[in-house]
Order: structure tokens, then C-alpha cells, then sequence
């Protein structure tokens, strides 16, 4: 899904149009909701209208409600893992660019991944210089706006499905990685000082930038779990 398709491609021949959202605007107050085909390159009448028509009936199954289609038709742990690593990060970007997804084959069922666009996450604003504008406010802001994502969460039972794998798989991981947050910074402590003196050369004090960044960071991340664990800890 990507928001910009139009400007790559002809709708009804690289891409059509499921929905819209509100947290991109391009001069209209939303963006439209563009699925692009990426592979192949090359994509016939009969494997563009197959596509279309399959991501189609996955969102009309959500918008009635019909969870039992919906689950015949995607992979509901890769579903669920995507959006809420995506809700965890706070990655606006999904709320209408960067949404991979594929069909592994006719006879499977439809995969959400890979995660990709890290960019503008953990409530980082669009322009932003060294240590500036980070704030940690947003840390308990539920960023939720994904299409297909706000409209399973609307379908009764689905609360349960996400506290399930959020309990047994999701909290797991992120709390080890949480425990290893120092050896994760000793080990890349002089790969990302020389990423700071490439990118910030105008910085005296790279240590401090490097301690400063490190600290905001799992402040953040142990806010946001907390807040997390207060929805989906079973």
C-alpha cells in the first residue's frame, strides 16, 4: 500500500484504490489508499484483477465484521504481528505508504510483512535535527490509524486474538530485547559514533549526543510497553 502509487503507475493497471486516510494530506485533506503491485514487474489483466479483487474481499470480510473470511483469506499471526509492531513503534507511515504484503501462491493465504519504513516512528517529527523535538508524550499515544488494522479491532473477539499473541510472542521478545539494551549499545557503540560524525559533524559533544539518544530511546520503549501491557498482558 502506498499513497504515492499514482505518481509510479495508471490506476487499474499498477494499482487501485481501497479507502483513504486522514494522516497523510496532500493538499485535499486525505490521501487515498493505493495498492501497488510490485511483483512482477510485468502484471497481466488476469493477475492485476486476481489481486484486486483478493485484497478487496479481505477488507469487505472486515467491514462486515465476518472474521471467520477473513481468517480463511490472511495469515492472522503475521496479520496481527505487523500492526502491532506497527501501533509499538507509533509508525505513521503505515497509515497509508510502506505496507508489504504478499501471496505466496494461490493456494495460501495472504502474509502482512516485511516490516519495512522505520523512519518516522517512536513519535519522531518530520523535520527534526540532533536531539531536538523528541519528546516522550506520544509514549502512551495508541496510534492505531492502519485501515485494515482500525477495522479488525472493531470486530468482537479480535481484542482477545491480540492479547493472545501479544502475551505469548510480542512482550516476550521485546522484553528481552529491553534487558539487552546496554550490550546492544556497547557492541554498537562505535558504529553509531561514526554514523553521529558523519551525519553531525557541527557536534562537539558526540558522547553526550550518543548518551542522550540511548537514554530517550528505552525511556521511550519502556513507557510505550507499559502502556501496551496495560491493553493486550493477558
Amino acid at each position: 500500500m502506498d499513497t504515492l502509487a499514482h505518481k509510479e503507475g495508471v490506476e487499474g493497471v499498477n494499482y487501485f484504490i481501497l479507502g483513504t486516510t486522514d494522516v497523510f494530506d496532500y493538499g485535499k485533506g486525505y490521501a487515498d489508499l493505493e495498492y501497488k503491485l510490485d511483483t512482477p514487474e510485468e502484471v497481466s489483466e488476469t493477475q492485476f484483477q486476481f489481486i484486486e479483487n483478493y485484497i478487496t474481499t479481505c477488507r469487505n470480510a472486515l467491514i462486515n465484521k465476518d472474521l471467520n473470511l477473513f481468517t480463511s483469506l490472511v495469515d492472522l499471526d503475521s496479520f496481527i504481528d505487523y500492526f502491532l509492531l506497527a501501533e509499538i513503534f507509533r509508525n505513521t507511515d503505515l497509515a497509508g505508504r510502506s505496507v508489504y504484503l504478499y501471496l505466496p501462491d494461490i493456494t495460501s493465504k495472504l502474509i502482512y510483512g516485511p516490516s519495512w519504513d522505520f523512519d518516522y516512528t517512536c513519535s519522531r517529527p518530520y523535520q527534526l535535527g540532533p536531539n531536538q523535538d523528541y519528546t516522550l508524550e506520544n509514549a502512551t499515544d495508541r496510534f492505531s490509524h492502519f485501515d485494515f488494522w482500525e477495522k479488525f479491532l472493531e470486530i468482537e473477539g479480535t481484542h482477545n486474538l491480540i492479547a493472545s499473541r501479544y502475551t505469548n510472542y510480542i512482550r516476550p521478545i521485546v522484553n528481552f530485547e529491553l534487558e539487552e539494551e546496554q550490550r546492544y549499545y556497547n557492541f554498537y557503540e562505535e558504529y553509531i559514533k561514526n554514523n553521529a560524525n558523519n551525519w553531525y559533524p557541527e557536534i562537539e559533544d558526540i558522547d553526550a549526543l550518543l548518551e542522550n539518544n540511548f537514554n530517550w530511546t528505552f525511556s521511550y520503549f519502556k513507557l510505550r510497553m507499559k502502556f501496551y501491557d496495560s491493553i493486550y498482558l493477558a
